[in-house]
């Protein structure tokens, strides 16, 4: 079954020349993830980005995480309350005796991305209803989430730049939270990924990521990915 993916006219209004990195892998055989090679990589990855933070004064400072905190400014949210994942993560690797802390193997396989290149990275389960039709839009009248740790849905206020399936958001505010909706799981075997990346963000850094997690994919998820980038000119896709 096709799985469509879209980006609202409005989203590249408020963030220009934002583009989203995507990654679609198949028919995983979990039997043969090298899963020591991705707690190597997340290792790895955990340690370079405190190596790549530790440079300057804090976190925020950083320039690619000081993208995120401009991009909170033009989109009049807190990124104090609602800090991009990338910032929290990155945050996490600078605390004393820090270690990564693993999910599971796919999850943990696209967070040491995000911490190797500093990115915002994300996942879901392809099997999920709630990823057969995404949209990063801004949110409208009855949106509802469901958060990690909750038994229910909440209502989402109208202006919020989120992915949703139809009225069910699966991440809010871009990046900051995952819903329960869509999940990557021990038994995940199809799965997209999903980076967003924002203007400013270095382009050679960008050709390296995409070669490096082409190699990864291959090296330790076994599997050969479909790579995209969905921007203004090309804001859909089928896949």
């Amino acid at each position: 079954m096709s799985h469509t993916f879209e980006v609202e006219k409005r989203v590249f209004e408020a963030l220009p020349q934002i583009s989203i990195f995507l990654a679609v892998v198949r028919d995983i055989d979990l039997n043969q993830l090298d899963k020591d090679g991705i707690h190597n990589l997340f290792e790895e990855s955990w340690s370079l980005a405190h190596k790549q933070i530790s440079a300057y004064p804090n976190v925020q400072s950083h320039p690619s995480i000081l993208l995120w905190r401009k991009a909170s400014e033009l989109l009049s949210i807190s990124a104090k309350k609602y800090p991009s994942s990338v910032e929290s993560m990155a945050k996490r690797t600078t605390k004393a005796d820090s270690k990564p802390f693993s999910i599971n193997p796919l999850v943990d396989f696209y967070n040491a991305f995000s911490l190797k290149y500093l990115l915002p990275f994300g996942g879901f389960d392809m099997a999920s209803k709630a990823t057969k039709t995404l949209s990063l839009r801004f949110s409208r009248a009855g949106d509802k989430f469901m958060a990690l740790n909750a038994d229910a849905t909440v209502d989402i206020p109208c202006g919020e730049v989120l992915y949703a399936s139809g009225n069910t958001v699966v991440t809010r505010h871009i990046n900051w939270r995952q819903s329960k909706e869509g999940l990557i799981q021990e038994t995940t075997t199809n799965a997209c990924f999903m980076a967003e990346v924002l203007h400013g963000y270095p382009e050679a850094r960008l050709t390296d990521m995409k070669m490096d997690f082409k190699k990864c994919c291959v090296d330790l998820l076994n599997v050969e990915p479909e790579l995209y980038m969905i921007d203004e000119a090309n804001p859909s896709i089928t896949y």
